[in-house]
């Protein structure tokens, strides 16, 4: 009894040995694969260079484990950490770690950008369509045709009756060179003086041919528009110079924008600019940007834009607020995309007159100008020389193949910029951006990533133009990108804060170091 006893006791022990080994073997299996990635044969260090290095401080790389002499945290180990030259570094995670990690992907394709720049404006008159009423004579208001403001008026409106003995006199000079005896000049000369003194050449003529003289001066509406602004009263004491009335043509009105320094970029002379108005619920009004100071205030760290918009069912109020959206459009090369007036002709001092050709302005009789961007640029263009980049380092270009001078790695061809307005994007989510350099990380195969510096343009609402270092069809990490960059700075692989890896020689830290004199 007592050996059979035994034997069963013995097997049983045997059979619970050998499930613990399995079950231990299974386990081990399993954290290796959930807390060990792998990177590429390429990366893998030799077990006789093992590095343990400092989640906390990945400077701190010593040759055994131990406790961190900063924070005294527990040392990991660092593999992956020198890798051979030319190759890639990259890392590799099991399905399990992707999940755990929540790693997302997405692919690199070409579509159009654009980005909204929103701002309140302020409704003004157009400053080009005003006009003073002055009188030019010492005299009194007899007559006000027009006595209120807000009144329109047309061009050669009747506003004003004054009476003048100065124009009285220039009257009888006129008329007593006119009777035969004074030269034709005096005659010239008189004539002038009406003139100046601002009397038509209507009533000139008139007073020439019925010898009559005009006792009162009428003043005339130079434009058409709105009285907005009246300084005179009946029987009022004017002299040279005095404004009775102002006058605005509110046809066209101006929008007065304050735009931010960075969002200056995407404001171009040109661009049509939508505005909405509280007043007018659902309507939409559409304009152009006219004009952009070359003055940045300081106070607001802003630049101010002024729009132009054309208002002949008069909707648009001078004082109102209007909240204006401009709407820039980038080509693939990441510049902002032609607003429709490249290429024709303006004048400087009147930006509001543009023409398809080269001429005189007929405001100011100045010669036209041409705007910068002609259509013809790229059929002038040479064609591009292909030109070698490393993805490590997109600063270095070569015109010709060869490898990187920093990281020895082989440089790759730069594809060609493309044209058009699809450009090839990357979601913002995908890139990290240091302030000096910016890196997304390409999943290669299933698992297996690499970082890559890129150069992109500048960012819209959800993308950057890509213009170096990524092409069509890669994919990159969209979510989990900052905790795969840990993972490349904890091996002391290059990463987005250390370009070239953690290249520092290992050191005792135990020990002291000498420093300063010798």
């Amino acid at each position: 009894m007592i050996h059979h006893s035994t034997h069963r006791f013995g097997k049983a022990i045997f059979f619970a040995i050998l499930i613990v080994a399995i079950l231990a073997f299974a386990a081990g299996f399993t954290i290796r694969a959930f807390l060990s990635p792998s990177e590429s044969s390429a990366t893998m260090p030799s077990p006789s260079n093992e590095v343990w290095t400092c989640s906390m401080h990945p400077q701190i790389r010593l040759p055994q484990p131990g406790m961190c002499p900063l924070c005294s945290m527990p040392l990991v180990k660092a593999t992956g950490g020198d890798s051979s030259a030319g190759t890639e570094p990259s890392l590799e995670l099991s399905e399990h770690a992707r999940a755990m990690a929540a790693v997302e992907t997405t692919v690199v394709q070409r579509r159009a950008l654009a980005r909204e720049i929103a701002a309140v404006g302020k409704v003004e008159y157009n400053e080009a369509a005003m006009a003073n009423i002055t009188v030019r004579v010492e005299g009194y208001v007899e007559r006000l045709f027009v006595d209120y403001t807000g009144i329109e008026v047309k061009e050669g409106d009747h506003l004003v009756e004054v009476y003048s003995p100065s124009l009285i006199a220039a009257q009888q000079e006129l008329l007593v060179a006119m009777s035969g005896t004074a030269a034709s000049s005096l005659v010239e000369l008189s004539t002038r003086k009406l003139r100046y003194l601002g009397l038509t050449q209507n009533q000139i003529d008139e007073l020439i041919q019925s010898r009559k003289i005009q006792e009162r001066l009428t003043l005339y509406s130079p434009i058409a528009g709105t009285v907005i602004e009246k300084m005179v009263l009946l029987n009022s004491a004017v002299k040279p110079g005095d404004i009775l009335y102002r006058l605005a043509n509110l046809e066209s009105v101006w929008v007065s924008l304050e735009i931010y320094e960075s969002e200056l970029l995407w404001v171009r002379y040109g661009q049509t600019v939508t505005a909405r108005s509280e007043a007018y619920p659902g309507m939409t009004f559409t304009g152009r940007v006219w004009f952009i100071s070359p003055i940045l205030n300081e106070a607001t760290r802003t630049i101010k834009v002024m729009l132009n918009f054309d208002n002949h069912d008069k909707k648009l109020k001078p004082g109102m607020f209007v909240s204006a959206s401009i709407r820039a459009e980038l080509m693939a090369d990441g510049k902002p995309a032609p607003t429709g007036v490249e290429g024709k002709w303006t004048c400087p001092m009147h930006p509001l007159v543009l023409s398809p050709q080269a001429g005189a302005c007929p405001e100011c009789q100045m010669p036209l100008v041409q705007i910068p961007g002609a259509v013809d640029d790229e059929k002038n263009a040479e064609p591009e020389k292909p030109k070698w980049t490393c993805p490590m380092h997109p600063e270095v270009v070569r015109d010709e193949p060869g490898t990187c001078p920093k990281c020895k790695m082989d440089l790759e061809k730069m594809p060609p910029k493309p044209g058009g307005r699809l450009a090839l994007t990357v979601p913002i989510t995908a890139v990290l951006d240091s302030g000096l350099r910016k890196l997304v990380y390409v999943e290669k195969g299933k698992g297996y990533y690499v970082p890559v510096a890129v150069e992109t343009g500048p960012r819209t609402e959800d993308a950057y133009p890509v213009l170096s270092g990524l092409k069509e069809g890669d994919k990159v990490v969209t979510h989990g990108a900052f905790l795969l960059d840990s993972q490349f700075q904890i091996r002391g692989l290059p990463s987005l804060i250390s370009p070239g890896g953690m290249t520092t020689p290992t050191q005792d830290h135990s020990q002291p170091t000498m420093q300063g004199t010798q």
